[in-house]
């Protein structure tokens, strides 16, 4: 019988090896007006893959430069075409360019897979994403149930007299019957969360159990119930941080207001009224940091508890298993710390940002692998999938390092 040995997994970057490639590929995209984009990229994957560490092997990452260009010039010419359309109130074309864009989602979403996946390699041993095209529209089926609901209700607000409920004016309504509407408002919000879940739920599935390594394929153990809790008690975490933001602008504001009051600041000098003025903008000043802190506070809260999830119960044939000891707490407060430092240094804290979190992530899991690496070298050669959709899907801004 076989010993089951863990391997924990390691990142050997750093921030200060990573901003050199950042701060290079930051300069080019300017210089040359975002045209050095796919080769950033290209080196930022190379970068990470390199020295992603698993049982003592790195990653390699062996996507062709050629390819991501082409996917990159592709999709600028699509993109410099709607804003045309657009530009030129083109109602027609911007309409159908939307309409391709949803219908074409899932294709895209199956090129990137593909692209990340059959494009590692561990060890000489390549990966495969198997999933056919019609079994990513099946498993799509939830998303285009939230994109037409909520198409259907922009419709009725935009079109009252034409709708089946001939709704009065969308403002009217909104501030005659405000509860009416937010409460309208959460029950859609709650509806399209579940939805939305269903389909994180159903990509991650097929890009695990579509995907094979030395032959062996890949086990999937979640559930959809655990993916729906965890996005219901991330929209619960962002309404109730939201909340608590907006009523601290409130009452700093009514504290302003009696403050000056009781002051008698009206008629102070040009002096005071430009501290006054000042003061009075703090709160629109705060808020919008705040409605930032509120959103990745909540991102970083899903994003751990996904990568919990998942990562504990997925494996490979019978041949290997992962687990995951990531804390939610620990992972959010890093977000929210690297957040503050990325801002007060104008952003370029975000290369050691990017660097401590993709370790934490990526430390927090450990290969049980039955037998020795070696055993499982020279099983299987993968074939390099092609096509220019590959390209294209990685040119939309799907981190090949997430």
């Amino acid at each position: 019988m076989l010993n089951i040995t863990p391997y924990p997994m390691r990142f050997e970057g750093s921030g200060k090896e990573y901003f050199r490639v950042w701060s290079v590929n930051v300069l080019l995209c300017i210089v040359t007006l975002s045209l050095y984009t796919p080769w950033a990229r290209w080196r930022t994957a190379h970068y990470f893959y390199g020295h992603t560490f698993i049982a003592g092997s790195p990653l390699e990452f062996t996507g062709q430069k050629r390819r991501m260009v082409k996917g990159f010039l592709a999709f600028a010419a699509l993109y410099f075409a709607y804003e045309l359309a657009s530009y030129t109130e083109q109602d027609t074309a911007v309409n159908l360019f939307m309409l391709c864009g949803a219908l074409l989602t899932p294709f895209m979403w199956r090129s990137a897979i593909r692209f990340r996946v059959n494009n590692t390699r561990w060890r000489g041993l390549r990966l495969q994403f198997t999933a056919t095209l019609g079994e990513v529209y099946r498993y799509s089926w939830p998303l285009y149930v939230v994109v037409a609901f909520w198409a259907f209700v922009y419709w009725a607000l935009m079109n009252p007299s034409d709708s089946l409920f001939a709704l009065p004016h969308w403002t009217e309504l909104l501030f005659k019957n405000k509860w009416r509407v937010l409460g309208w408002l959460a029950l859609f919000l709650l509806l399209s969360a579940l939805g939305l879940s269903h389909v994180d739920y159903n990509y991650r599935r097929l890009t695990v159990e579509r995907t094979t390594f030395a032959g062996q394929p890949s086990r999937w153990k979640p559930r959809y119930r655990d993916f729906a809790k965890i996005w219901l008690y991330s929209l619960v975490i962002g309404a109730i941080s939201l909340a608590v933001f907006i009523r601290f602008n409130v009452f700093v504001y009514q504290w302003m207001k009696e403050w000056e009051s009781a002051a008698g600041t009206g008629t102070g000098t040009g002096t005071d009224s430009l501290w006054m003025q000042a003061l009075w903008m703090l709160p629109f000043w705060i808020l919008p940091f705040m409605l930032v802190f509120s959103a990745i506070g909540t991102l970083s809260f899903r994003k751990a508890q996904m990568f919990h999830l998942v990562w504990n119960q997925i494996g490979i044939g019978q041949i290997a298993r992962f687990r995951c000891n990531l804390r939610t707490r620990k992972y959010v407060g890093l977000c929210l710390m690297n957040l503050t430092l990325t801002i007060f240094t104008a952003g370029f804290y975000r290369p050691f940002a990017r660097v401590s979190e993709y370790r934490m992530r990526l430390e927090s899991v450990t290969l049980h692998l039955k037998g020795q690496p070696d055993q499982l070298a020279g099983e299987l050669v993968l074939a390099q999938g092609s096509g220019v959709g590959d390209a294209i899907a990685d040119a939309l801004g799907m981190d090949l390092i997430s």
